[in-house]
C-alpha cells in the first residue's frame, strides 16, 4: 500500500464514521452532509472501512474527500500537545501571582500554541464536538489567560503568533474550529500594534466579515458573532484591541507625518466588523453594551461630516461614493456626536430649503413690503395652542400641517400670552403635552418597571390619530433638538428601526415574564415534562379587573404546551407582547414619527442612540457641567457667592441636581454629548430678597448676591421645589 493510500484511508473512514467539522458540509459522501443517511447504510465499521478503501482507490480521478476533517482526530500527537499546553496554562494561572516568572521549559511548551492544528483546541471548556451551539469557550478561563498575558507580555513569541495568523487565515473557513481560532486570535493583545494593524488585525477582521460571503444565510459569520457577544470578558478584550489598535495606528501615522486617508479599505473593514458585532449584540445579548463603546472618537474626527450630508442629497464626489456609502451602512465606529452633527446638518439643509420656499412664496404674493417679523413667522412651523386644550389643539394643528412644512423650525405660542419662542416656550410646550399624554388618567401608556412608558395593551377606545400625532410630536422634538421628559424601552427604537425583536428584549421590558419563560425553556433542555405546567396557547390579561384569555393560535385554548411545541409557544408569546397586542397603536405612532425623517439618515443611529436623541443621556456627569459654566455681570469663579453655590450644589442629591438642571435648561436630561455640551451661565442679580430665576432659552441661572450661604441654600431649594415638573428621573 502506498504512503498516500495509507493517509487517505483513515481520512475517508473518519468522514464516513464520524463526519467532518464543516459548518455546512458540501461533500455527499461525508456523514455530516444532510443527504448522507439517505444514501449510505453501514451495518458495522468493517463495511465503512471497505467503502473507505473503495473511495481511496478512485480518489485520483474521482475525489470525495471532505476538506473539513479535523486533523486532531487523525493525529493523536496533536491532542498530546493540546494537553501539554492546557496543563501549563492552568498551572501558570494558579501560581502567577505568587510566581510571576515563567520557566524556560514552560515557555517552550507555550509555543505549541503556534501550531494551527493545535490552536483551535486549546482550553476547551468541554469535550463535546464543536458546533453552532458549542464553541467550548469558557469566558472566565480565557479572561484568566488575558490577565496572565498582561502580567507576562512576552510569554508567547510574536514571530510564532504571526506564523499562526498566516496559517489560520489560509485554512478552510467553513469549519467550526476555524471560527474558534478566529475568536481566540483576537485576545492576544501583546501582538497588536501600529506596525501590525494592517497585516494582522485588519486581515483577521477581513476574514471574519468574509465568512460565508457567497451564502445568503451567513451561518459561519452568525456563529462567530453570536458566540463572541455572549462572552463578556472576551468581547471586552476584542473591543479594546480594535479601539486601541485603531487609535494608536492613527497617532503613529500623524507622529511620523505619513499620509492618512480615512476612506481607505482598512477603515472600511474595521467599521464593518464593529457594525456586525454591535448588531449581533443587540440581537442576542440580555444586557447590550452601550453603542458608544463601539465608536472611536479619534477616527470620527478624521472623517468630514459634510461628505455624509452631500451623500444624502446626492451631491457627493463620485470618488468618495463607495467609502461614504459603506460608512453610512456601518456607522457603529462613529460617535453619537458625529452622527448627530450629520443629522443636524441634513435637517438644517432641509429647513433652509423650506424657509427659502416659504419666503419666496410670501414675497411673490405680497411683494417686498412685509415686515421682518411676519417673514420670520411665515417661514417657521407655527403652532399655537391653548394651555387648557393642549392635546386637542396639537392634534388639530398637526393634521393641518403639510408634510414638507414639518421641516421648518418650530415656533410655539400659547394663545393669549406674549413672548417670542427662542426655545424656552417650545420646551415648556413639550413638557406640558408629555405630562398630559403620558398621564395614567389618559391611558395611552403604562409605566413599566417604574422606568419606561409602553403602549397600554388594553383597548380603551383611543383613536389611532392620537398615537400618530404623538409620533409626529416626538419627531418634532428630536428635529428641533428638544429633550423629552419621558423614556421608552430600547424595544421601541428597535421596532422603529425595524430591527429583529428577540426573546432577550423582554429582559429590559418585563424581566419577570422573561425569567418565567426562560424557566420553561430550561425545563425542556433538562428533559423535564413541560406539559406538567398545564399551559395552553393563550395569554391571560387583566382588563380592568376582567380576566381574559387571548388565543395565540386559532383554538389555542385547546392546544396544550408540550416539549414538542414549547419553543413555538415561547415565540408566539413574545410576539404577542412585543407586537400583536399593541400593533395598531405602534403602527400609528411609527407612521407619525417617520413623517419627518429620511430613513437612511435616521438609520445611522443605534436603538440606544435614538433613546438619547429623544430622552437624553441617562447618566449625568455633573463635573462636566461645572467645567463649562460661564459667569457674568460681576460673578467670577472665585466670587464668594459662586463658591457657596458649588458647595451647596455638591451636597445636593442626584434628584435635586436634576431639578436644578430642569430649572436652568428646561430639561432634567443631558442632551447628546452629555452635560459637557451644556453651557450654563451663572448671572449675578442684585436683589437678595428675591428667589433665583432662570432663562431656559439661554441656560442662564440668575443668582442674587445673598449675604450668607444658609440663606442662599434656602432660597435655591424653594425655587427648585416650586418649579418641580413632570418627568422620570
Amino acid at each position: 500500500m502506498s504512503s498516500l493510500a495509507g493517509e487517505l484511508i483513515p481520512q475517508y473512514f473518519e468522514q464516513l464514521i464520524r463526519g467532518c467539522d464543516c459548518i455546512e458540509c458540501r461533500e455527499p459522501e461525508c456523514r455530516s452532509h444532510k443527504t448522507f443517511n439517505d444514501n449510505f447504510h453501514f451495518q458495522n465499521n468493517n463495511e465503512a472501512a471497505y467503502h473507505a478503501i473503495k473511495q481511496t482507490l478512485r480518489h485520483p480521478f474521482d475525489s470525495h474527500l471532505c476538506p473539513g476533517i479535523s486533523r486532531i482526530r487523525l493525529d493523536p500527537s496533536l491532542q498530546i500537545d493540546v494537553d501539554k499546553f492546557d496543563n501549563t496554562i492552568k498551572s501558570l494561572i494558579r501560581t502567577n501571582e505568587s510566581q510571576p516568572f515563567i520557566s524556560s521549559s514552560a515557555h517552550h511548551t507555550l509555543q505549541l500554541f503556534s501550531n494551527q492544528y493545535v490552536f483551535p483546541y486549546i482550553l476547551l471548556s468541554n469535550q463535546n464536538s464543536l458546533s453552532k451551539d458549542n464553541m467550548a469557550i469558557n469566558d472566565e478561563t480565557i479572561g484568566d489567560l488575558i490577565k496572565l498575558m498582561q502580567h507576562n507580555p512576552k510569554m508567547f513569541s510574536e514571530e510564532n503568533f504571526q506564523d499562526l495568523v498566516n496559517n489560520v487565515l489560509k485554512e478552510n473557513s467553513n469549519t467550526f474550529h476555524h471560527i474558534r481560532s478566529l475568536i481566540l486570535l483576537l485576545i492576544f493583545d501583546p501582538f497588536y500594534s501600529p506596525k501590525t494593524f494592517e497585516n494582522t488585525l485588519i486581515r483577521i477582521l477581513k476574514n471574519v466579515i468574509s465568512l460565508n460571503a457567497d451564502s445568503q444565510t451567513k451561518v459561519a459569520q452568525n456563529i462567530f458573532f453570536s458566540h463572541l457577544v455572549n462572552l463578556p470578558r472576551v468581547l471586552r478584550q476584542v473591543l479594546d484591541i480594535c479601539q486601541n489598535s485603531l487609535t494608536m495606528y492613527i497617532y503613529d501615522k500623524k507622529d511620523r507625518n505619513l499620509g492618512l486617508n480615512p476612506y481607505n479599505e482598512q477603515f472600511l473593514i474595521i467599521s464593518r466588523f464593529l457594525m456586525l458585532l454591535r448588531e449581533a449584540m443587540f440581537k442576542v445579548s440580555i444586557k447590550p453594551l452601550p453603542s458608544k463603546q463601539f465608536s472611536n472618537e479619534i477616527f470620527s474626527g478624521l472623517v468630514e461630516p459634510a461628505f455624509f450630508v452631500q451623500y444624502f442629497f446626492g451631491r457627493l464626489d463620485p470618488r468618495l461614493k463607495n467609502a461614504i456609502s459603506t460608512f453610512v451602512s456601518n456607522t457603529a465606529i462613529f460617535t453619537l456626536d458625529f452622527k448627530y452633527k450629520v443629522f443636524v446638518d441634513v435637517q438644517a439643509a432641509k429647513q433652509d430649503v423650506e424657509t427659502r420656499a416659504a419666503v419666496l412664496d410670501m414675497v411673490s404674493q405680497n411683494g417686498f413690503l412685509l415686515p421682518q417679523e411676519q417673514l420670520i413667522r411665515g417661514s417657521h412651523l407655527n403652532l399655537e395652542v391653548r394651555r387648557d386644550h393642549i392635546i386637542e389643539d396639537t392634534i388639530d394643528a398637526v393634521q393641518l400641517f403639510r408634510d414638507q412644512h414639518l421641516n421648518r423650525k418650530l415656533m410655539v405660542s400659547f394663545r393669549g400670552e406674549d413672548g417670542v419662542d427662542a426655545g424656552g416656550v417650545s420646551r415648556e410646550y413639550f413638557h406640558l403635552l408629555m405630562e398630559q399624554l403620558f398621564s395614567p388618567d389618559y391611558g395611552m401608556f403604562t409605566l413599566v418597571q417604574n422606568s419606561y412608558y409602553w403602549f397600554n395593551q388594553n383597548d380603551l377606545g383611543i383613536m389611532p390619530i392620537y398615537y400618530r400625532t404623538l409620533g409626529t410630536v416626538v419627531a418634532l422634538a428630536v428635529y428641533n433638538g428638544i429633550i423629552l421628559p419621558i423614556r421608552f424601552p430600547i424595544l421601541m427604537y428597535k421596532k422603529i428601526l425595524k430591527k429583529e425583536i428577540t426573546f432577550n428584549d423582554l429582559y429590559e421590558f418585563d424581566p419577570e415574564i422573561a425569567k418565567s419563560l426562560k424557566k420553561i425553556i430550561d425545563m425542556k433542555e433538562k428533559g423535564e415534562d413541560v406539559s406538567a405546567l398545564a399551559l395552553n396557547f393563550t395569554v391571560t390579561v387583566d382588563n380592568f379587573g376582567e380576566i381574559k384569555e387571548i388565543p395565540l393560535i386559532p383554538n389555542g385554548e385547546n392546544e396544550d404546551v408540550t416539549n414538542e411545541n414549547v419553543l413555538e409557544y415561547i415565540h408566539l408569546y413574545v410576539k404577542w407582547i412585543t407586537n400583536d397586542s399593541i400593533d395598531t397603536k405602534f403602527k400609528a405612532f411609527a407612521t407619525g414619527f417617520w413623517k419627518l425623517f429620511n430613513g437612511k439618515v435616521f438609520e445611522m443611529f443605534a436603538p440606544d442612540e435614538l433613546d438619547i436623541l429623544v430622552s437624553g443621556e441617562p447618566v449625568r456627569d455633573w463635573d462636566s457641567l461645572r467645567k463649562n459654566v460661564k459667569y457674568s455681570d460681576g460673578y467670577r469663579p472665585n466670587s464668594r457667592q459662586v463658591k457657596w453655590f458649588w458647595e451647596i450644589f455638591d451636597r445636593f442629591s442626584d434628584d435635586m441636581k436634576c431639578k436644578f438642571l430642569q430649572f436652568t435648561t428646561g430639561s432634567d436630561r443631558a442632551p447628546v454629548g452629555g452635560l459637557a455640551s451644556v453651557v450654563l451661565t451663572i448671572q449675578k442679580t442684585n436683589d437678595p430678597t428675591k428667589l433665583p430665576v432662570s432663562h431656559t432659552c439661554f441656560s442662564i441661572f440668575g443668582l442674587p448676591c445673598y449675604s450668607s450661604k444658609a440663606e442662599m441654600e434656602k432660597k435655591i431649594r424653594i425655587a427648585l421645589t416650586q418649579t418641580e415638573g413632570f418627568g422620570l428621573k
